[in-house]
């Protein structure tokens, strides 16, 4: 799943993931939902700052 590595080192940002494998060190889709993205910070606004860039 592209844009992964981007996360990668922030830490008010967790990346929640189900229905993933990993092949050849790619995550790829194995079906289902796959991903959750949480951010988080001092209120509702900060976090949704964080998580829609």
């Amino acid at each position: 799943m592209a844009g992964l590595d981007l996360l990668k080192n922030q830490d008010d940002i967790r990346v929640f993931h189900a229905g993933t494998k990993s092949i050849n060190g790619r995550i790829v889709t194995n079906g289902g939902r796959v991903l959750n993205v949480v951010a988080c910070g001092d209120d509702i606004r900060e976090a949704q700052k964080k998580n829609a860039k």
